[in-house]
């Protein structure tokens, strides 16, 4: 997936970012959280760990607490229900639409899941169109990076 920035607050991961551009990472973090961010390898050490198990197939789930408080409710939700989509496994955005209570809002869904500012921990890869298709992905690389996410986690992919 290349190069990854990572963000951990008191409460837990605050963002995964693809690239290598620390200083813009750093500027969006103090902006959209209002505090000064902090360079500590101790803060991100466990964060940073179970990525890399987990892109070199040696992890299926993480255990690390996400720091959410950035998102809306309705973005809270809909990444809360792409965290529920088992590795292996996608759901669509209707799915995920309709499993937070919105049935027609799965356009807004993408939407939500294309700001997940924690992608791979939060697996927004893991929620594709209706036809099973890959679409959209934000990230490095863009859906091939989705579809190898897909792969590594054993999910048949159309």
């Amino acid at each position: 997936v290349g190069p990854l920035l990572v963000a951990v607050s008191d409460q837990g991961v605050v963002a995964v970012e693809f690239g290598t551009n620390e200083a813009g990472f750093v500027r969006e973090l103090e902006a959209r959280h209002g505090v000064t961010a902090l360079r500590s390898m101790d803060r991100v050490r466990e964060a940073m760990s179970q990525i890399l198990q987990y892109l070199s197939g040696d992890r299926r789930t993480f255990e690390l607490d996400v720091d959410l408080r950035g998102s809306t409710d309705f973005q809270r939700k809909v990444l809360e229900s792409a965290v529920a989509v088992p590795p292996g496994f996608v759901a669509t955005y209707g799915e995920i639409a309709a499993r937070i209570g919105k049935p027609q809002s799965a356009r807004a869904v993408g939407q939500a899941l294309a700001r997940n500012p924690i992608p791979i921990i939060v697996p927004c890869h893991r929620v594709v169109a209706a036809n099973g298709s890959l679409t959209g992905y934000s990230g490095a690389g863009g859906i091939e990076t989705k579809a190898n996410l897909l792969r590594l986690e054993g999910a048949t992919i159309a």
